[in-house]
């Protein structure tokens, strides 16, 4: 975070009389590193499970996934003639 923030205040400096839209540019990276770097410290204590969770698939969804990505492939494959 240091090299971005120190990079970012040299980039600044170097073109001082900047738009808004340059200036946007190089901010905007900063405020999303800012927001990670801000909700990680609020992490509360992880309570585990004593048995462990089963995962389970739902055959209907996985079928319904086949036959839908099936009608993409044969609808995609004819061409829209005008």
């Amino acid at each position: 975070v240091i090299p971005f923030i120190i990079g970012s205040i040299i980039i600044i400096a170097i073109r001082f009389p900047m738009s808004l839209y340059e200036l946007l540019r190089i901010i905007t990276p900063f405020i999303i590193v800012l927001t990670i770097i801000l909700g990680s410290f609020g992490f509360s204590v992880l309570y585990f499970d004593e048995n462990p969770r089963v995962i389970k698939i739902n055959r209907n969804l996985l079928l319904a996934t086949g036959i839908i990505y099936l009608v993409y492939r044969v609808a995609l494959n004819y061409p829209i003639v005008l």
